[in-house]
């Protein structure tokens, strides 16, 4: 029954493959169009990458330019506004200068020579302001009265009398309307009277001085040169227009194609900054206004010239695009093919495999992953057949070794009931190893308990050394002071003895005065008696002088003796001084005496120090090695413990084994059963391996 069941069986697996093979065939996308996904989809993202980078990059291009543009025209106008502010403190200057407002109202029409003078002198001053600022074309002082006007304009006319009257009935009055700087564009009538001509200037910057019929003014023209050739260095794109304007409307450009001030957005006086339109174009149109001169400069910029570079980028854009998509449909075209190929040969060789034929078959081989299948596919043939073969002659093998197999489970049954035996004596053996080494534990323990008192003991011994050190520690600071004090004595004497021997040349200075005051007595005495013998020659005359001799002769006997007292004061005063320098001497020697002791005490101090530092050494020596000791009885406690638990778990695993020996008879006893099902086992795939075709 069992044989033909297992036969059944193997049939039935040998008819599920085909089955499986055919039928519930599974819906999906096939391959070919899942490459063409894989391809199309790239090329999407491709085109969205270069619709998305043209987009910001024309944004951030137009961005940047108009921030570029804008700080452009915002620096423009600073170094308009630094060349506008020299003109206004030159007008202020010449304003304000005495000899120039002299000049203007008056002040030297009655004398010529100093009129000429200061002619000479403020014409050279305002020809050095303009030379020095390439913003100003030219300076006129124009006077009150009849005086000669002053300009460095280059007029034919150079002796141009003052025409100040007739310029207040001019339409150029307005210069002098006010008081204070004034800007403006054109002054007609002192262009006709100088000879200048408009186009030169653009501005010009006027101060009134003085009032009535003492007025007279300072004009200071801009030039439009400077101004042109600051426009001409802006470089903003091609087709762009640049434009200053004035505050009363007169334009200076590049060219006159446009006029800007004329336009319906220029809006007077207001800075700007927008998109507009003229004559069908669009233009960003900016404008900053001058605080200075109220004037403004405006520059209109094609948004085509701002865009240029922006649709380049789309142009190469799209180029690249299209170029991408063309080589990517050539390239899936190709490669999908070549896959299709590639794929149907290895189906039809796995399915003649899949039927059971093992004859080889030389795939063509190329060099890519289908040329590594083909040869995986070849090379999996005749290891299948290889196997094949070799299951055959092992078939013979494996009957043979399933009767071995059973011999061999009978024998090692009768094995296995020995090492059952021997196992319960070695069980027996581990219980009294580990009743010793309980024992051999208890005795560690007592021996550790030992060790601890002798460490406490050691360590009161290490404390009560260091008070002793401590002791002599502070016994030795003593000496020290002592020895300074010592030293402190011995130098006190030293002084002691210095002063004496400064006071005994003192003594000796004394006794020397002393001398001198004898000396000196004597010879007052001498005087005295000279003085007598001539007061007693003169008679009557000179007894008056007889009187002071006498006095003189009493006061020199009076220093005499009072020399006398001081020599023996000072003698017993040195008498004195040579017994406390032998005190002093004999403190000396005490001191010394008293510096050896001192000394000799400290190096017993030190003695004592070093040896109680090396007892405390050797002690904490003794310290350590009765640590180690006690560390190496923890661990021989620890070592005794794992050996207690090992044989515990040996007694445990003594006890597994043999359970696990009583199971290897039973698998034993299976083992021989399971030999006999074996035998039938191989004579079934005996039949199976017959079905496989090994040759064509």
């Amino acid at each position: 029954m069992k044989e033909s069941r297992q036969t059944n069986t193997a049939k039935q697996n040998s008819k599920s493959t085909p089955q499986n093979q055919s039928g519930g065939k599974e819906f999906g996308i096939s391959l070919r169009l899942q490459l063409i996904i894989g391809f199309a989809v790239p090329i999407l993202f491709l085109i969205a990458v270069g619709v998305i980078s043209y987009r910001n990059a024309s944004s951030g291009m137009v961005e940047n330019y108009e921030n570029s543009a804008i700080n452009a025209l915002d620096m423009t106008m600073e170094c308009l506004e630094r060349g506008f502010a020299p003109s206004v403190a030159n007008a202020l200057e010449l304003a304000n200068n005495t000899m120039v407002s002299s000049y203007i109202q008056g002040g030297y029409d009655s004398n010529s020579s100093n009129q000429s003078t200061v002619r000479s002198s403020v014409s050279t001053d305002i020809m050095v302001k303009q030379t020095t600022n390439d913003f100003i074309e030219s300076i006129h002082i124009i006077p009150s009265g009849e005086i000669l006007a002053i300009t460095t304009a280059n007029t034919s006319n150079t002796n141009v009398q003052g025409f100040m009257k007739r310029l207040l009935e001019s339409e150029d009055s307005v210069m002098v309307s006010e008081p204070g700087i004034l800007w403006g564009s054109t002054h007609s009538f002192i262009d006709q009277r100088l000879s200048l001509s408009e186009e030169d200037y653009i501005l010009y910057c006027s101060y009134r001085v003085g009032s009535g019929e003492k007025c007279g003014m300072v004009v200071i023209d801009i030039s439009s040169r400077a101004i042109r050739k600051l426009m001409e260095q802006l470089d903003f794109g091609e087709g762009s227009h640049l434009a200053f304007i004035t505050a009363d409307g007169r334009e200076l450009d590049l060219d006159e194609t446009i006029r800007i001030s004329e336009m319906d957005f220029y809006a007077e006086g207001e800075d700007a900054t927008q998109y507009v339109k003229y004559d069908g174009k669009e233009y960003f149109y900016m404008v900053r206004k001058s605080e200075t001169t109220g004037g403004s400069f405006a520059v209109m910029v094609p948004k085509s010239t701002i865009t240029q570079r922006a649709d380049m980028i789309k142009q190469i854009t799209t180029f690249i695009v299209l170029l991408a998509c063309v080589v990517a449909i050539l390239l899936s075209t190709v490669i999908i093919a070549g896959i299709g190929s590639n794929i149907n040969k290895s189906i039809d060789a796995l399915d003649e495999v899949a039927q059971g034929n093992l004859a080889i078959r030389n795939l063509k081989r190329k060099n890519n992953e289908f040329g590594k299948i083909h040869a995986a596919i070849h090379n999996t043939i005749i290891k299948m057949r290889g196997l094949v073969d070799a299951v055959r002659q092992v078939n013979g093998q494996v009957f043979a070794s399933g009767i071995q197999v059973n011999e061999a489970s009978e024998s090692v049954s009768g094995m296995v009931n020995d090492m059952s035996a021997e196992i319960s004596e070695i069980g027996n053996n581990i219980t009294r190893e580990d009743a010793e080494i309980a024992t051999c534990s208890q005795l560690m323990e007592e021996l550790s308990a030992k060790i601890k008192k002798v460490n406490e003991t050691i360590k009161e011994m290490i404390d009560y050394i260091d008070r002793t050190k401590k002791t002599v520690s502070d016994g030795m600071d003593t000496v020290r002071v002592m020895t300074e004090q010592s030293r402190a004595t011995y130098q006190a004497t030293e002084g002691v003895k210095e002063q004496v021997g400064a006071l005994g040349g003192r003594l000796n200075n004394i006794v020397q005065f002393v001398d001198s005051i004898k000396e000196i007595a004597d010879q007052t005495n001498l005087l005295s008696l000279n003085a007598s013998i001539e007061a007693a020659r003169a008679g009557e005359s000179g007894r008056g002088f007889s009187v002071v001799a006498e006095e003189i002769r009493n006061l020199a006997e009076s220093s005499g003796r009072t020399a006398e007292e001081i020599r023996k004061v000072v003698g017993e005063v040195e008498e004195h001084a040579i017994h406390t320098s032998e005190k002093v001497k004999e403190a000396e020697q005490y001191v010394e005496v008293q510096e050896r002791t001192v000394q000799d005490t400290a190096s017993a101090f030190n003695a004592i120090n070093q040896f109680i530092e090396e007892c405390v050494k050797q002690m904490e020596e003794v310290a350590v090695g009765i640590v180690d000791m006690n560390t190496e009885r923890k661990n021989a406690i620890s070592a005794m413990r794992r050996i207690h638990e090992c044989s515990e778990e040996s007694v445990k695993s003594v006890d597994s084994v043999k359970g696990t020996l009583e199971k290897q008879i039973v698998c034993a006893e299976t083992l021989s059963t399971e030999a006999e099902g074996l035998k039938e086992h191989m004579e079934q795939l005996e039949r199976v391996i017959a079905a496989f075709k090994l040759e064509a």
